[in-house]
Order: C-alpha cells, then sequence, then structure tokens
C-alpha cells in the first residue's frame, strides 16, 4: 500500500477479506478531508459493491489475481478506480433489476450495481490491455 497526500494505492488479493483492508485503509485516507457522513456512507458502499463484484464474478477460477485500487481526492470529489485483469464486464451496460411486483415475488441481492449507480456522480469503464479500469467519482453531499 502506498499513501501520499493526495493519493491511496493498494493492491489487493482476490479474496473477500480484502475488502475489510480495503475499507479501513480508504477510511484512514480520507480521515484528513472531514468529509460528509452521507458522502463517506456512499464511498464505502460503493467500494464494498464494486471490489465484491470484482472478487465474486470476475475471474472464472479461484486466483491470487490481483486488484488494483487507487483513491483520489480532487477538491472534495473523491475518485475510486479500481482495474483488475478479470472477465470483461461494464457495469454501465447492466441491465436495472426488475422491481418485484409483490414480496413474494421478492429476491434477495441483486441491487448492487442499482445502487452504485444512484450514489456515484460519475461512472466510466474502459477496457484495456486485457483489463477492466472502473472508475467512480463521488462528489461530497452538501449538508453534513
Amino acid at each position: 500500500m502506498a499513501l501520499s497526500e493526495t493519493q491511496l494505492r493498494i493492491l489487493l488479493r482476490n479474496e473477500l477479506e480484502e475488502i475489510a483492508r480495503a475499507r479501513l485503509a480508504l477510511l484512514q485516507f480520507l480521515a484528513p478531508a472531514k468529509l460528509p457522513d452521507r458522502t463517506i456512507y456512499r464511498v464505502e458502499l460503493v467500494l464494498e459493491e464494486i471490489l465484491g463484484n470484482i472478487i465474486r464474478y470476475a475471474f472464472t477460477e479461484p486466483s491470487p489475481s490481483a486488484i488494483e485500487l487507487a483513491v483520489t481526492l480532487v477538491g472534495g470529489v473523491v475518485v475510486l478506480t479500481f482495474e483488475d485483469g478479470g472477465t470483461p464486464f461494464n457495469p454501465l451496460d447492466a441491465p436495472e433489476p426488475t422491481r418485484p411486483t409483490d414480496i413474494a415475488n421478492a429476491k434477495v441481492g441483486g441491487w448492487g450495481l442499482s445502487l452504485v449507480r444512484k450514489f456515484a456522480d460519475r461512472l466510466d469503464y474502459q477496457r484495456r490491455d486485457g483489463r477492466n479500469r472502473l472508475e467512480v467519482r463521488i462528489a461530497p453531499d452538501p449538508s453534513r
């Protein structure tokens, strides 16, 4: 893990336990910025959802493949950049889940990307040199 005044870079293993390590590093990095609680909540949720999806679905077999996470703070805007060598997947192309008509038809899960889209101010995806690169921008909430 490398930490500077304006950027955090961390290399994560393709294991669910790494989400907690990334979250703690992120919170430490963002603490001096004193962002509104709601902004921190949005950033944490996006981090956990995206990393969870990469770890669960990007690799077809167990692998120690690395996931690169970069976090930059630019004028109060948090920029999360995720890179991995897994299966190509553009979350911008994923359809929104169908809302259930009643509780009997409701399914658990499947709403993570929808929440990411709602909480992010901007999402950009690229597939380059056999790698997925997703950049997520989250602007600070106006109220504390």
